[in-house]
C-alpha cells in the first residue's frame, strides 16, 4: 500500500509488546510497514490499519508528537465511514 509516495508493508503478526503493554499496531517509518494482531477481529484490523496509517501520515509530515486519543478518535470515526473495508479490499488485493 503506498502511503506519502512510499510503499508500505502491511504484516499480520502475533502480540506485539511495547513496554510492557500489547499493542494492536505499530508502523515503523524506517522500513515502511505496517504491523497488525492478527488474533483481534476483522474490524479491529480495520480500525488499526487506519490508526497506524494515520500515524504514518503524521510522520511523514514531521509530526513526533501525536495524541493517541486523537488518532483513535479520527480512526473510529473513519472506519464507521466504510473506509476501513476500502482499505483492507485494497490491501488484500495486492497481495
Amino acid at each position: 500500500m503506498i502511503i506519502g509516495g512510499h510503499q508500505y508493508r502491511i504484516n499480520l503478526v502475533e502480540e506485539m509488546k511495547v513496554d510492557g503493554g500489547i499493542v494492536l499496531g505499530m508502523h515503523n517509518a524506517k522500513d515502511c510497514s505496517i504491523d497488525i494482531d492478527k488474533y483481534i477481529t476483522l474490524s479491529r484490523k480495520k480500525e488499526t490499519l487506519i490508526h497506524e496509517i494515520l500515524h504514518v501520515i503524521l510522520t511523514n509530515a514531521g509530526f513526533q508528537e501525536q495524541d493517541e486519543h486523537y488518532i483513535d478518535t479520527i480512526a473510529n470515526g473513519v472506519v464507521q465511514l466504510g473506509v476501513g473495508d476500502l482499505l483492507w479490499d485494497k490491501m488484500e488485493m495486492s497481495r
